[in-house]
């Protein structure tokens, strides 16, 4: 226990996370990975909660750089354009959301560790809040689910339907976008596919969350 009241764990060599701290307001820091130990220790002890305006600076900064990438392909969903930057078409570094009022740019995530989901990113543009991402055509359509902890895995009819998406297909892979609307008390979903009938245990820890603070973030 620190003098601040924080309590302090440290892993052994080559345990992740090696180092954490629980502080007295509930918040957990920890650092992943191998390293320099001594080194591990300053960064964690030296690291506190961000606020909103923190979060939202870096959200900013990351997607002005994002944005700086070269286009690598493009295509318009509904009143939206997926663009994606970095890398290849088929293996960009970032997806960008284009709409008539915002332009924000995320680092491209797998949908999962099969292929079939392609890639997701989540962005709030002025308090509303996407989900968007590509897949190949082929393959079953997305479906966005309400996440709770302690959810059952498995997918009931009413459940799959919670969630609007809109596609367009283009260029061989299928476009996709989906709003998760305020005020219903939906601030946690998961990505799964059209034909699945029970969310895998990665998916289930793997949720995206809508913004605690107020501004743009993600």
């Amino acid at each position: 226990r620190q003098p601040d009241g924080s309590i302090a764990y440290h892993a052994p060599e080559g345990v992740g996370p090696q180092h954490e701290i629980l502080r007295p307001d509930g918040s957990i820091v920890s650092v992943l990975g191998p390293g320099d130990s001594h080194l591990l220790w300053t960064i964690v002890s030296s690291m506190g909660p961000a606020t909103g305006a923190d979060v939202d600076n870096l959200e900013n900064e990351t997607s002005a750089i994002l944005e700086g990438l070269p286009e690598v392909g493009r295509a318009t969903v509904s009143d939206a354009t997926i663009v994606l930057r970095g890398g290849t078409a088929d293996q960009p570094i970032a997806q960008c959301l284009v709409t008539t009022d915002a332009n924000r740019c995320r680092r491209n995530l797998p949908a999962r560790i099969s292929a079939d989901l392609g890639f997701v990113a989540a962005v709030n543009l002025d308090g509303r809040w996407f989900l968007y991402g590509n897949q190949p055509s082929g393959a079953p359509s997305i479906q966005i689910l309400p996440w709770a902890a302690g959810m059952s895995a498995e997918i009931d009819s009413g459940t799959r339907l919670a969630i609007g998406v809109t596609s367009a297909e283009s260029g061989g892979y299928r476009w996709w976008v989906s709003e998760v609307p305020a005020g219903r008390g939906v601030d946690d979903v998961v990505v799964v596919a059209s034909t699945d009938t029970q969310i895998d245990a990665a998916t289930l820890r793997t949720a995206f969350h809508r913004n605690d603070w107020t501004g743009q973030g993600n």
